[in-house]
């Protein structure tokens, strides 16, 4: 990414799911929008990985769960992309448990089954050691926190 911190970051990648809403608009498959979300990263020079694995580290055995995060946006932010009639609560704890097993204090959910993306078809979560204003960070095994505040905005 190109001359932007991290704090600007999630304002960038609303911005590319509200453009891709406004061009292709609610009832496609799934499949449409991450491609088209993935074609709209690129041309903002957004980097991201697709389909990324998720894995549990279990007392020095790294165990595979299954789990991919659709996006990993920057190497700091999870984007998983719904076309849903409508998100549901096991959505938002899906990405919620996807945080805390990649160590990652950020992620969004989008939905883009809607008619409009600011009325319940984006939802951000944080899951930081730090309180919400504070810019994000890795937590690392050399950390000292055991627990970790769940934010939701």
């Amino acid at each position: 990414m190109m001359d932007m911190n991290l704090r600007e970051l999630p304002h960038v990648v609303v911005g590319s799911l509200m453009e891709v809403h406004k061009e292709l608009g609610p009832g496609l498959i799934r499949e449409a929008y991450v491609c088209c979300l993935a074609h709209e990263f690129r041309m903002r020079e957004i980097l991201f990985n697709q389909d990324v694995p998720i894995s549990v580290a279990y007392k020095g055995l790294k165990v595979a769960t299954g789990f991919t995060l659709d996006f990993l946006v920057e190497g700091v932010m999870a984007l998983h992309v719904y076309a849903l009639d409508t998100l549901e609560n096991e959505h938002k704890e899906r990405l919620r448990n996807h945080l805390q097993l990649s160590e990652l204090e950020m992620g969004f959910i989008v939905n883009f089954d809607c008619v409009d993306l600011r009325k319940g078809g984006l939802k951000r979560l944080i899951v930081s050691a730090n309180e919400p204003d504070m810019p994000w960070r890795r937590v690392d095994d050399d950390n000292e926190v055991n627990v970790r505040r769940i934010h939701e905005m």
